[in-house]
């Protein structure tokens, strides 16, 4: 949206260089593919709007002055937790389910 032609570089670069071998590979479908590209151009298309921008990113932006060593903690963590799947976060919640399901005598 900012740089026109490095954008459509990236999308030929990632169509080429991630999501076709994606396909060939097996990992994914073909509509795998497409809903993910039309689910990530259209929370572009609308987080490109200030409108909608600023008044979400305002109380984070906040955050990360007043407390940045909270703010990058916390970040941290979240993309941790999204390079890796969820899988901690999805083992705590199971253990969680699991121990409030177990009644106690």
């Amino acid at each position: 949206m900012i740089w026109r032609r490095w954008g459509w570089f990236a999308i030929l670069y990632s169509l080429v260089v991630i999501c076709i071998p994606r396909v060939y590979l097996g990992y994914h479908y073909p509509s795998d593919i497409v809903a993910g590209a039309l689910i990530g151009s259209v929370v572009t298309l609308i987080m490109g709007h200030d409108k909608i921008r600023i008044p979400l990113s305002r109380r984070l932006l906040l955050w990360s002055d007043d407390y940045p060593g909270a703010f990058y903690c916390a970040f941290f963590l979240v993309t941790y937790e999204v390079a890796a799947v969820f899988e901690n976060a999805r083992q705590i919640l199971t253990a969680a389910w699991k121990l409030s399901r177990h009644s106690v005598l």
